[in-house]
Protein backbone atom coordinates (compact mmCIF):
# COMPACT_ATOMS: atom_id res chain seq x y z
CA UNK A 1 0.00 0.00 0.00
CA UNK A 2 1.27 3.44 -0.96
CA UNK A 3 2.62 5.53 1.92
CA UNK A 4 0.06 8.28 1.35
CA UNK A 5 -2.76 5.83 2.06
CA UNK A 6 -1.31 5.13 5.51
CA UNK A 7 -1.62 8.87 6.15
CA UNK A 8 -5.22 8.76 4.89
CA UNK A 9 -5.90 5.87 7.26
CA UNK A 10 -4.45 7.66 10.28
CA UNK A 11 -6.45 10.79 9.44
CA UNK A 12 -9.62 8.70 9.04
CA UNK A 13 -9.33 7.05 12.46
CA UNK A 14 -8.28 10.32 14.13
CA UNK A 15 -11.30 12.16 12.68
CA UNK A 16 -13.73 9.36 13.62
CA UNK A 17 -12.44 9.15 17.20
CA UNK A 18 -12.59 12.95 17.58
CA UNK A 19 -16.19 12.98 16.29
CA UNK A 20 -17.14 10.27 18.81
CA UNK A 21 -15.47 12.16 21.68
CA UNK A 22 -17.35 15.32 20.73
CA UNK A 23 -20.68 13.50 20.60
CA UNK A 24 -19.98 11.79 23.95
CA UNK A 25 -19.17 15.14 25.55
CA UNK A 26 -22.40 16.62 24.24
CA UNK A 27 -24.43 13.60 25.36
CA UNK A 28 -23.00 13.69 28.90
CA UNK A 29 -23.78 17.39 29.18
CA UNK A 30 -27.24 17.08 27.64
CA UNK A 31 -28.47 13.53 26.89
CA UNK A 32 -30.55 13.55 23.73
CA UNK A 33 -31.05 11.98 20.32
CA UNK A 34 -27.29 12.46 19.90
CA UNK A 35 -26.87 9.01 21.45
CA UNK A 36 -27.98 7.66 18.07
CA UNK A 37 -25.05 9.50 16.46
CA UNK A 38 -22.65 7.97 18.99
CA UNK A 39 -23.84 4.45 18.16
CA UNK A 40 -23.75 5.13 14.42
CA UNK A 41 -20.27 6.70 14.51
CA UNK A 42 -18.81 3.87 16.57
CA UNK A 43 -20.30 1.16 14.37
CA UNK A 44 -19.95 2.66 10.88
CA UNK A 45 -16.80 4.77 11.33
CA UNK A 46 -14.75 2.57 13.66
CA UNK A 47 -15.96 -1.01 14.06
CA UNK A 48 -17.04 -1.78 10.50
CA UNK A 49 -13.96 -0.31 8.74
CA UNK A 50 -11.69 -2.19 11.15
CA UNK A 51 -13.54 -5.43 10.39
CA UNK A 52 -13.20 -4.71 6.64
CA UNK A 53 -9.42 -4.45 7.03
CA UNK A 54 -9.30 -7.62 9.16
CA UNK A 55 -11.35 -9.46 6.53
CA UNK A 56 -9.29 -8.07 3.68
CA UNK A 57 -12.35 -6.66 1.94
CA UNK A 58 -16.09 -6.20 2.06
CA UNK A 59 -18.87 -8.75 1.56
CA UNK A 60 -21.93 -6.85 0.29
CA UNK A 61 -19.83 -4.82 -2.18
CA UNK A 62 -17.12 -7.46 -2.71
CA UNK A 63 -17.23 -7.35 -6.53
CA UNK A 64 -16.55 -3.61 -6.51
CA UNK A 65 -14.03 -3.58 -3.65
CA UNK A 66 -10.93 -1.47 -4.18
CA UNK A 67 -8.64 -1.07 -1.18
CA UNK A 68 -7.34 2.39 -2.12
CA UNK A 69 -10.82 3.69 -2.88
CA UNK A 70 -12.06 2.27 0.42
CA UNK A 71 -9.30 3.93 2.46
CA UNK A 72 -9.76 7.28 0.70
CA UNK A 73 -13.54 7.02 1.09
CA UNK A 74 -13.12 6.15 4.78
CA UNK A 75 -10.99 9.26 5.28
CA UNK A 76 -13.47 11.56 3.48
CA UNK A 77 -16.38 9.97 5.36
CA UNK A 78 -14.67 10.57 8.71
CA UNK A 79 -13.91 14.21 7.89
CA UNK A 80 -17.51 14.84 6.89
CA UNK A 81 -18.72 13.14 10.09
CA UNK A 82 -16.37 15.30 12.20
CA UNK A 83 -17.44 18.57 10.55
CA UNK A 84 -21.11 17.61 10.98
CA UNK A 85 -20.61 16.85 14.68
CA UNK A 86 -18.78 20.15 15.24
CA UNK A 87 -21.78 21.95 13.74
CA UNK A 88 -24.22 19.93 15.87
CA UNK A 89 -22.40 20.71 19.13
CA UNK A 90 -22.16 24.42 18.31
CA UNK A 91 -25.80 24.61 17.19
CA UNK A 92 -27.13 22.64 20.13
CA UNK A 93 -24.99 24.15 22.84
CA UNK A 94 -27.96 26.13 24.15
CA UNK A 95 -29.57 22.93 25.41
CA UNK A 96 -26.79 22.63 28.00
CA UNK A 97 -27.67 26.04 29.44
CA UNK A 98 -31.37 25.19 29.35
CA UNK A 99 -30.76 22.21 31.59
CA UNK A 100 -29.74 24.53 34.43
CA UNK A 101 -33.26 25.95 34.53
CA UNK A 102 -36.20 24.54 36.51
CA UNK A 103 -38.27 22.14 34.45
CA UNK A 104 -41.97 21.55 34.53
CA UNK A 105 -43.15 17.96 34.34
CA UNK A 106 -43.25 16.53 30.81
CA UNK A 107 -46.85 16.91 29.74
CA UNK A 108 -48.67 14.38 27.58
CA UNK A 109 -52.12 15.14 26.23
CA UNK A 110 -54.13 12.05 27.21
CA UNK A 111 -56.72 12.50 24.45
CA UNK A 112 -53.98 12.78 21.83
CA UNK A 113 -52.16 9.80 23.35
CA UNK A 114 -55.26 7.60 23.17
CA UNK A 115 -56.13 8.81 19.68
CA UNK A 116 -52.62 8.00 18.46
CA UNK A 117 -52.70 4.34 19.53
CA UNK A 118 -56.21 3.88 18.11
CA UNK A 119 -55.18 5.38 14.76
CA UNK A 120 -51.97 3.30 14.73
CA UNK A 121 -53.99 0.10 15.11
CA UNK A 122 -56.65 1.18 12.60
CA UNK A 123 -54.22 2.31 9.88
CA UNK A 124 -52.03 -0.79 10.38
CA UNK A 125 -55.11 -2.97 9.94
CA UNK A 126 -56.02 -1.02 6.79
CA UNK A 127 -52.48 -1.48 5.46
CA UNK A 128 -52.59 -5.26 5.91
CA UNK A 129 -56.18 -5.47 4.58
CA UNK A 130 -55.23 -3.48 1.45
CA UNK A 131 -51.87 -5.09 0.75
CA UNK A 132 -52.46 -8.59 2.06
CA UNK A 133 -49.72 -10.87 3.36
CA UNK A 134 -47.54 -10.10 0.33
CA UNK A 135 -46.48 -6.76 1.88
CA UNK A 136 -45.02 -8.41 4.99
CA UNK A 137 -41.25 -8.04 4.78
CA UNK A 138 -40.62 -11.79 5.18
CA UNK A 139 -42.71 -12.36 2.03
CA UNK A 140 -41.17 -9.75 -0.25
CA UNK A 141 -37.83 -9.02 -1.90
CA UNK A 142 -38.81 -5.57 -3.20
CA UNK A 143 -39.99 -2.31 -1.66
CA UNK A 144 -43.52 -2.25 -0.28
CA UNK A 145 -44.78 0.18 -2.95
CA UNK A 146 -43.72 -2.14 -5.77
CA UNK A 147 -45.52 -5.12 -4.22
CA UNK A 148 -48.72 -3.08 -3.94
CA UNK A 149 -48.67 0.57 -5.14
CA UNK A 150 -51.89 1.36 -3.22
CA UNK A 151 -50.21 0.94 0.17
CA UNK A 152 -47.62 3.60 -0.71
CA UNK A 153 -50.12 6.20 0.51
CA UNK A 154 -51.14 4.29 3.66
CA UNK A 155 -47.76 3.07 4.89
CA UNK A 156 -46.29 6.53 5.75
CA UNK A 157 -49.11 7.20 8.22
CA UNK A 158 -48.36 3.92 10.00
CA UNK A 159 -44.83 5.25 10.51
CA UNK A 160 -46.05 8.64 11.83
CA UNK A 161 -48.28 7.10 14.49
CA UNK A 162 -45.63 4.50 15.23
CA UNK A 163 -43.31 7.39 16.12
CA UNK A 164 -45.86 9.20 18.29
CA UNK A 165 -46.95 6.06 20.14
CA UNK A 166 -43.34 5.01 20.76
CA UNK A 167 -42.62 8.31 22.53
CA UNK A 168 -45.78 8.08 24.66
CA UNK A 169 -45.16 4.40 25.51
CA UNK A 170 -41.62 5.05 26.69
CA UNK A 171 -42.81 7.91 28.90
CA UNK A 172 -45.53 5.63 30.36
CA UNK A 173 -42.78 3.31 31.64
CA UNK A 174 -41.50 6.07 33.92
CA UNK A 175 -44.93 6.95 35.25
CA UNK A 176 -47.43 4.96 37.25
CA UNK A 177 -48.77 3.64 33.92
CA UNK A 178 -45.84 1.31 33.27
CA UNK A 179 -48.16 -1.63 32.42
CA UNK A 180 -49.91 0.47 29.75
CA UNK A 181 -46.50 1.43 28.39
CA UNK A 182 -45.36 -2.20 28.29
CA UNK A 183 -48.49 -3.30 26.39
CA UNK A 184 -48.12 -0.47 23.89
CA UNK A 185 -44.43 -1.23 23.33
CA UNK A 186 -45.39 -4.85 22.60
CA UNK A 187 -47.90 -3.57 20.00
CA UNK A 188 -45.26 -1.25 18.51
CA UNK A 189 -42.70 -4.05 18.20
CA UNK A 190 -45.31 -6.28 16.58
CA UNK A 191 -46.35 -3.67 13.99
CA UNK A 192 -42.78 -2.59 13.23
CA UNK A 193 -41.91 -6.26 12.74
CA UNK A 194 -44.79 -6.71 10.30
CA UNK A 195 -43.90 -3.71 8.13
CA UNK A 196 -40.13 -4.12 8.57
CA UNK A 197 -39.43 -0.72 10.13
CA UNK A 198 -37.48 -1.49 13.28
CA UNK A 199 -35.23 1.49 12.54
CA UNK A 200 -37.99 3.98 13.29
CA UNK A 201 -38.77 2.29 16.61
CA UNK A 202 -35.10 2.28 17.63
CA UNK A 203 -34.74 6.00 16.81
CA UNK A 204 -37.81 7.05 18.79
CA UNK A 205 -37.05 4.80 21.75
CA UNK A 206 -33.61 6.39 21.91
CA UNK A 207 -35.12 9.90 21.67
CA UNK A 208 -37.39 8.97 24.59
CA UNK A 209 -34.42 7.62 26.55
CA UNK A 210 -32.52 10.88 26.03
CA UNK A 211 -35.53 13.03 26.96
CA UNK A 212 -36.09 11.14 30.20
CA UNK A 213 -32.39 11.21 31.10
CA UNK A 214 -32.27 14.93 30.32
CA UNK A 215 -35.20 15.83 32.58
CA UNK A 216 -35.04 13.18 35.30
CA UNK A 217 -31.35 12.24 35.36
CA UNK A 218 -29.40 9.12 34.43
CA UNK A 219 -30.09 7.44 37.77
CA UNK A 220 -33.83 7.33 37.09
CA UNK A 221 -33.26 5.90 33.62
CA UNK A 222 -30.92 3.19 34.88
CA UNK A 223 -33.22 2.30 37.77
CA UNK A 224 -36.56 2.28 35.92
CA UNK A 225 -35.54 1.87 32.29
CA UNK A 226 -34.85 -1.87 32.10
CA UNK A 227 -37.92 -2.53 29.94
CA UNK A 228 -37.03 0.38 27.66
CA UNK A 229 -33.50 -0.93 27.18
CA UNK A 230 -34.91 -4.42 26.58
CA UNK A 231 -37.25 -2.99 23.91
CA UNK A 232 -34.32 -1.30 22.15
CA UNK A 233 -32.33 -4.56 22.14
CA UNK A 234 -35.32 -6.49 20.75
CA UNK A 235 -35.74 -3.84 18.03
CA UNK A 236 -32.10 -4.20 17.00
CA UNK A 237 -32.49 -7.93 16.33
CA UNK A 238 -36.22 -7.97 15.52
CA UNK A 239 -35.79 -8.76 11.83
CA UNK A 240 -33.51 -11.72 12.53
CA UNK A 241 -35.88 -13.05 15.19
CA UNK A 242 -38.94 -12.85 12.92
CA UNK A 243 -37.15 -14.40 9.94
CA UNK A 244 -35.91 -17.26 12.11
CA UNK A 245 -39.33 -17.90 13.69
CA UNK A 246 -41.56 -17.49 10.64
CA UNK A 247 -39.44 -18.22 7.59
CA UNK A 248 -40.65 -21.30 5.72
CA UNK A 249 -37.13 -22.60 5.44
CA UNK A 250 -35.31 -21.67 8.63
CA UNK A 251 -32.20 -23.51 7.47
CA UNK A 252 -31.52 -20.43 5.35
CA UNK A 253 -30.75 -18.54 8.59
CA UNK A 254 -27.25 -19.38 9.68
CA UNK A 255 -27.01 -18.63 13.40
CA UNK A 256 -23.41 -19.81 13.52
CA UNK A 257 -21.97 -17.02 11.38
CA UNK A 258 -18.70 -15.74 12.73
CA UNK A 259 -18.63 -12.15 13.97
CA UNK A 260 -16.78 -10.78 10.95
CA UNK A 261 -19.19 -12.21 8.41
CA UNK A 262 -22.20 -11.22 10.50
CA UNK A 263 -21.08 -7.58 10.64
CA UNK A 264 -20.08 -7.25 6.98
CA UNK A 265 -23.12 -9.04 5.56
CA UNK A 266 -25.51 -6.49 7.09
CA UNK A 267 -26.56 -3.43 5.06
CA UNK A 268 -26.80 -1.41 8.32
CA UNK A 269 -23.81 0.85 8.77
CA UNK A 270 -22.34 0.34 5.30
CA UNK A 271 -21.65 4.06 4.83
CA UNK A 272 -17.88 3.69 4.32
CA UNK A 273 -18.55 1.11 1.62
CA UNK A 274 -20.92 3.53 -0.11
CA UNK A 275 -18.13 6.12 0.04
CA UNK A 276 -15.86 3.62 -1.70
CA UNK A 277 -18.45 3.16 -4.46
CA UNK A 278 -18.75 6.94 -4.71
CA UNK A 279 -15.02 7.24 -5.41
CA UNK A 280 -15.33 4.65 -8.16
CA UNK A 281 -18.31 6.44 -9.72
CA UNK A 282 -16.59 9.85 -9.75
CA UNK A 283 -13.38 8.43 -11.26
CA UNK A 284 -15.37 6.95 -14.14
CA UNK A 285 -17.90 9.75 -14.55
CA UNK A 286 -18.10 13.33 -13.28
CA UNK A 287 -19.34 15.53 -10.44
CA UNK A 288 -23.05 16.30 -10.66
CA UNK A 289 -22.85 20.02 -9.76
CA UNK A 290 -26.19 20.20 -7.95
CA UNK A 291 -28.24 18.12 -10.39
CA UNK A 292 -29.03 15.24 -8.01
CA UNK A 293 -29.65 17.63 -5.10
CA UNK A 294 -32.38 19.46 -7.04
CA UNK A 295 -33.90 16.15 -8.17
CA UNK A 296 -34.61 15.17 -4.56
CA UNK A 297 -37.77 17.27 -4.72
CA UNK A 298 -39.18 14.46 -6.89
CA UNK A 299 -38.75 11.91 -4.08
CA UNK A 300 -42.49 12.16 -3.52
CA UNK A 301 -42.77 9.94 -6.61
CA UNK A 302 -41.62 6.28 -6.94
CA UNK A 303 -38.02 5.64 -7.98
CA UNK A 304 -39.24 4.03 -11.22
CA UNK A 305 -40.92 7.32 -12.18
CA UNK A 306 -37.77 9.33 -11.38
CA UNK A 307 -35.51 7.03 -13.39
CA UNK A 308 -37.91 6.91 -16.36
CA UNK A 309 -37.94 10.72 -16.58
CA UNK A 310 -34.21 11.02 -15.76
CA UNK A 311 -34.90 12.88 -12.52
CA UNK A 312 -32.54 10.72 -10.50
CA UNK A 313 -31.26 11.74 -7.06
CA UNK A 314 -27.91 10.59 -5.71
CA UNK A 315 -29.33 7.35 -4.38
CA UNK A 316 -30.90 6.52 -7.75
CA UNK A 317 -27.70 7.37 -9.62
CA UNK A 318 -25.32 5.28 -7.51
CA UNK A 319 -27.67 2.30 -7.20
CA UNK A 320 -28.58 2.30 -10.89
CA UNK A 321 -24.87 2.58 -11.77
CA UNK A 322 -23.81 -0.39 -9.65
CA UNK A 323 -26.97 -2.51 -9.46
CA UNK A 324 -28.67 -1.65 -12.76
CA UNK A 325 -31.97 -3.39 -13.43
CA UNK A 326 -32.01 -4.99 -9.98
CA UNK A 327 -32.47 -1.60 -8.33
CA UNK A 328 -35.07 -0.48 -10.86
CA UNK A 329 -37.14 -3.66 -10.42
CA UNK A 330 -36.87 -4.11 -6.65
CA UNK A 331 -36.25 -0.61 -5.29
CA UNK A 332 -33.76 -1.97 -2.75
CA UNK A 333 -30.25 -0.57 -2.59
CA UNK A 334 -27.72 1.12 -0.38
CA UNK A 335 -28.53 4.45 1.26
CA UNK A 336 -26.89 7.65 0.08
CA UNK A 337 -26.47 10.00 3.03
CA UNK A 338 -26.35 13.80 2.90
CA UNK A 339 -22.51 14.02 2.89
CA UNK A 340 -22.29 11.47 0.04
CA UNK A 341 -24.89 13.48 -1.93
CA UNK A 342 -22.91 16.68 -1.35
CA UNK A 343 -19.66 14.98 -2.35
CA UNK A 344 -21.20 13.54 -5.53
CA UNK A 345 -22.09 17.08 -6.55
CA UNK A 346 -19.26 19.30 -5.30
CA UNK A 347 -16.50 17.02 -4.06
CA UNK A 348 -14.36 18.03 -1.09
CA UNK A 349 -15.54 21.65 -1.47
CA UNK A 350 -18.87 20.62 0.08
CA UNK A 351 -17.17 19.87 3.41
CA UNK A 352 -18.16 23.25 5.02
CA UNK A 353 -21.81 22.47 4.21
CA UNK A 354 -21.67 19.71 6.83
CA UNK A 355 -21.02 22.28 9.56
CA UNK A 356 -24.15 24.14 8.42
CA UNK A 357 -26.34 21.00 8.33
CA UNK A 358 -24.96 19.91 11.72
CA UNK A 359 -25.64 23.37 13.15
CA UNK A 360 -29.27 23.27 11.93
CA UNK A 361 -29.79 19.87 13.54
CA UNK A 362 -28.16 20.94 16.82
CA UNK A 363 -30.30 24.06 16.92
CA UNK A 364 -33.45 21.97 16.59
CA UNK A 365 -32.35 19.66 19.40
CA UNK A 366 -32.38 22.75 21.61
CA UNK A 367 -35.78 23.81 20.27
CA UNK A 368 -37.18 20.34 20.97
CA UNK A 369 -36.19 20.52 24.64
CA UNK A 370 -37.39 24.10 24.99
CA UNK A 371 -40.83 23.23 23.59
CA UNK A 372 -41.20 20.06 25.71
CA UNK A 373 -39.43 20.94 28.95
CA UNK A 374 -40.06 24.67 29.18
CA UNK A 375 -43.36 25.24 27.40
CA UNK A 376 -44.98 21.86 28.05
CA UNK A 377 -45.68 20.79 24.47
CA UNK A 378 -46.59 17.13 24.06
CA UNK A 379 -43.31 15.35 23.12
CA UNK A 380 -45.29 13.10 20.77
CA UNK A 381 -45.97 16.21 18.69
CA UNK A 382 -42.61 17.97 19.07
CA UNK A 383 -40.69 14.86 18.08
CA UNK A 384 -42.29 14.93 14.62
CA UNK A 385 -40.54 18.22 13.85
CA UNK A 386 -37.24 17.03 15.34
CA UNK A 387 -37.36 13.86 13.26
CA UNK A 388 -38.21 15.85 10.12
CA UNK A 389 -35.09 17.99 10.62
CA UNK A 390 -32.94 14.97 11.50
CA UNK A 391 -34.12 13.23 8.33
CA UNK A 392 -33.31 16.09 5.95
CA UNK A 393 -29.93 16.79 7.61
CA UNK A 394 -29.04 13.10 7.36
CA UNK A 395 -30.10 12.29 3.81
CA UNK A 396 -31.80 14.28 1.06
CA UNK A 397 -33.27 11.03 -0.24
CA UNK A 398 -35.56 11.25 2.81
CA UNK A 399 -37.12 14.49 1.52
CA UNK A 400 -40.56 12.87 1.31
CA UNK A 401 -40.29 11.82 4.96
CA UNK A 402 -39.30 15.36 5.89
CA UNK A 403 -42.46 16.69 4.21
CA UNK A 404 -44.65 14.02 5.83
CA UNK A 405 -43.35 14.52 9.38
CA UNK A 406 -43.17 18.31 9.22
CA UNK A 407 -46.71 18.67 7.83
CA UNK A 408 -47.95 16.16 10.45
CA UNK A 409 -46.25 18.27 13.14
CA UNK A 410 -47.97 21.45 11.95
CA UNK A 411 -51.39 19.76 11.81
CA UNK A 412 -51.14 18.15 15.26
CA UNK A 413 -49.67 21.29 16.84
CA UNK A 414 -52.61 23.32 15.53
CA UNK A 415 -55.04 20.74 16.93
CA UNK A 416 -53.16 20.72 20.25
CA UNK A 417 -53.28 24.51 20.53
CA UNK A 418 -57.02 24.62 19.78
CA UNK A 419 -57.66 21.94 22.38
CA UNK A 420 -55.66 23.87 24.99
CA UNK A 421 -57.52 27.11 24.20
CA UNK A 422 -60.85 25.31 24.58
CA UNK A 423 -59.80 23.74 27.88
CA UNK A 424 -58.52 27.06 29.24
CA UNK A 425 -61.81 28.72 28.25
CA UNK A 426 -63.81 25.98 29.97
CA UNK A 427 -61.67 26.24 33.11
CA UNK A 428 -62.08 30.00 33.13
CA UNK A 429 -65.88 29.77 32.80
CA UNK A 430 -66.15 27.12 35.54
CA UNK A 431 -64.14 29.32 37.92
CA UNK A 432 -66.41 32.34 37.38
Amino acid sequence: MNEVYYIYLILAYASSITAIILSLYYFIKAPSIIIFSIIFLFYSQLLRPTVVFINGGTIITAENYNNNDYIFGFMISSLFALFSMVGTVVGGFGVINLRRQIFSKIKVNKKFENLSIVLLLAISALLIYTGGVDILFINRSTTISIVNPAVRYIYPFVVVFLAITTIHSALNLFESRWLVGAIKIFIILLISGIVGQRGFVIVFLIISYGLIAYTKGFNVVVKNGILLIFAILISLFLKDIIVYLFSVNTTDVDLQKDIVENILSRPDGDSTEVWMLTQGFIKNNYYLYGESIVNNIFNLFPHTFRIALDLKNGQDILNAYYNGDSYVEKGFGFNVTLPVEFYLNFGIFSLPLMIISGYIFGKHISKFYVSVCKFGEDPGISVLKLYAIWTITTSLSGFQWYILFYVSYLIFKKMYQKNNMRQNKENHLSSV
